[in-house]
């Protein structure tokens, strides 16, 4: 019963973190534009995230390995 209470409180997290980086996102391609802009600031957002979603990889994994 405690698994499944971890496991749900995770997908709420995660699922409202994942909604408000779409929101986010959306936001600032609408208000950059369509066109030239809106797309540079579609693809700075998403190479952004991928890049710190890799560094807290490489964080976590340098702290495991570091133990």
């Amino acid at each position: 019963l405690s698994v499944l209470a971890m496991a749900l409180g995770t997908a709420i997290t995660v699922s409202a973190l994942a909604v408000a980086a779409v929101t986010a996102k959306n936001f600032a391609v609408a208000l950059a534009g369509d066109g030239r802009t809106g797309n540079r600031i579609h693809a700075a957002i998403e190479i952004t995230g991928a890049a710190f979603v890799f560094l807290l990889g490489v964080a976590l994994l340098s702290a495991s390995l570091s133990v």
